[in-house]
Parts: structure tokens; sequence; C-alpha cells
């Protein structure tokens, strides 16, 4: 089991403005990204400046962005939204 970090301010701002079933959903995902044996495999990774993230998709147009601490065996989050946050 993952830790999950949600201190990210910008995380916390966006999940905010969430409607309350993309709320739900990002939940599920953070469920289902902290119970995974491999984070990174249930995300996609990003390439170019964001290279070192990955995206975990909670429906056809909204992603979770976060990074995975291996060392400390933390997930964190950094925004949640549209595909085009990042």
């Amino acid at each position: 089991m993952w830790n999950i970090c949600r201190e990210s301010n910008q995380f916390k701002r966006d999940y905010k403005h969430l409607s309350s079933d993309l709320k739900k959903k990002t939940s599920d995902g953070i469920t289902d990204l902290a119970a995974s044996q491999n984070p990174r495999k249930l995300g996609e990774h990003k390439t170019g400046p964001l290279s070192c993230l990955h995206t975990y998709e909670i429906g056809r147009q909204y992603r979770i962005l976060y990074d995975v601490v291996n060392e400390e065996h933390l997930i964190v989050l950094l925004r949640v939204g549209l595909h085009n946050i990042y």
C-alpha cells in the first residue's frame, strides 16, 4: 500500500472545483493508485518537460497528475482536472 500526499495547494484548489461526481471518481482513482503494487503502471508516463510524472485517467477528459517517490513509498498528487492541465 502506498501513502498519498495531498499537500499540493494546486491539487487542493483543483479538487475543490470538481463536481461531486468527479470528486467521487477522483477518490476512487486515488484509492486504486494507493492499493496498486506499482502506481506507475496504472498511469500514463508523461514525456517532455513532465517526463518524471504520470497521469491517471478518471474520465474521458479528466486526469490526476502525480509523482511517485519510491524511497518513501509515496504518491504525490499534483493536479486534477481536464487533460490540458499540464
